[in-house]
């Protein structure tokens, strides 16, 4: 490798990496577990971590690929509200994952990306740092629904909450005094605190991990089509592509504000890698598989290169092992981490220009949908055809890509039929 390239730096940041989004893993699978899906953690943990090691090679980036969880959600309604069998809504995240992949297979998206107006490549980059904070927040009950349907404090006197203060508290000061390995000093000190104050134990609990044979190709594509749920699929390919397309953009402008040249080129072979990865999730029975926005915690430890990703891939695959003792592992101690990601991504919204109507306006849309949906889907369905519809109306969208005008239509669609 070429460059400033530092191996230590590039480990660290991919150690990291793992510390941000292995308790998120846990989440992840009791989610799908809820919904009938046989022992699934074992196959979570498998393709996030084959994911993450394929993309990083591919890339030379230290990108995390794991279930996205508004994903998930998508289809835990799928299972629940609609009442489908488990294995036909995989069959039918199959279908609309293979679609976005066909979609992202199309050679025109990196020149598509560069004619995107920089006020709305670098809102899409600022709202990486918005989505991990407020997930922080949530995943740590320092903000809980409320029976008014709005948000609220939750118990801040809850050891939950004090352990992820302790957290925040060191991972901002180690960041502050540029300290190298501030992320893992910060989730470390929460999960000390966890063990100290009982709120989680280490210990054997159950039989060693093992991927369940039921799990293999449990998709059911034709029953999915018998069911009727080609409908269903169109809706969550707009969601996996849009997913890929947000996250990938945002992570690598944030790149090319760093002074980091040559990436933002990659954006085809990021989009088509990162809707063929949640064709290969769903073959495992995970839904959801892409590119993840947390992929910033490692860029935050000064992670740049591939290798950073290659460790956390490597150390996702070892942690297989000690599945067994992590039983239960709550998914607030990822939280420092989520927040020093969330915080090192809010740069480029400093660079964003809200003066001018045909931008600004676009811009802030895209920024409170995202934000308010908690998925870069919703945030363009919004963005997007504002950006269209005022360069049009103002006379400004000359320069324009014509595929904004299909993607804008796309979502418009999408807003309808969900």
């Amino acid at each position: 490798m070429r460059g400033n390239f530092r191996w230590g730096q590039e480990v660290l940041a991919g150690v990291a990496l793992f510390l941000g989004i292995f308790p998120l893993l846990f989440a992840v699978s009791g989610l799908l577990e809820g919904a009938g899906v046989p022992s699934p953690l074992f196959a979570v943990i498998l393709v996030s971590a084959c994911g993450t090691l394929c993309f990083s090679l591919v890339m030379d980036l230290p990108f995390v690929v794991i279930p996205r969880l508004n994903l998930v959600a998508f289809y835990l309604v799928l299972c629940g509200e609609l009442r489908l069998p488990w294995r036909v809504a995989l069959g039918t995240f199959f279908l609309g994952s293979l679609v976005a992949f066909l979609a992202a297979s199309i050679p025109e998206w990196n020149r598509f990306f560069h004619r995107l107006s920089p006020n709305f490549r670098f809102a899409l980059s600022g709202s990486l740092g918005l989505l991990l904070l407020f997930r922080g927040l949530l995943e740590s009950r320092i903000l809980a629904p409320q029976e008014s349907g709005w948000f609220g404090f939750g118990d801040l006197t809850h050891p939950r909450a004090l352990a992820v203060f302790l957290g925040l508290f060191v991972v901002s000061v180690g960041y502050g005094i540029r300290l190298k390995g501030a992320t893992c000093f910060g989730v470390l000190a929460t999960l000390g605190f966890s063990l100290w104050r009982g709120l989680w134990s280490f210990g054997m609990r159950g039989n060693p991990p093992a991927l369940s044979p039921s799990l293999l190709f449990a998709l059911d594509v034709p029953r999915a089509l018998q069911y009727g749920t080609v409908g269903l699929a169109g809706v969550v390919s707009v969601l996996v592509f849009f997913e890929v397309f947000g996250s990938l953009g945002g992570y690598l402008m944030r790149l090319s504000t760093l002074g980091v040249q040559g990436n933002v080129t990659r954006f085809s072979r990021g989009l088509l890698l990162g809707t063929l990865m949640a064709v290969f999730g769903l073959l495992f029975g995970v839904p959801g598989l892409s590119p993840a926005p947390e992929s910033v915690i490692g860029m935050a430890e000064r992670g740049r290169r591939g290798l950073a990703g290659i460790v956390c891939g490597a150390l996702l695959l070892l942690s297989l092992f000690a599945v067994p003792y992590c039983s239960g592992l709550p998914s607030f101690f990822a939280v420092p981490a989520l927040f020093l990601g969330g915080i090192f991504a809010l740069e480029p919204l400093s660079r964003v220009d809200f003066v001018d109507a045909s931008e600004g306006i676009p811009a802030a849309l895209l920024l409170a949908m995202t934000l308010g949906t908690l998925s870069f889907t919703g945030g363009m369905a919004f963005g997007m055809p504002g950006l269209a519809l005022l360069g049009l109306l103002l006379k400004r969208g000359r320069g324009m890509h014509p595929v904004m005008y299909l993607l804008s239509a796309v979502l418009l669609w999408w807003l309808l039929a969900r």
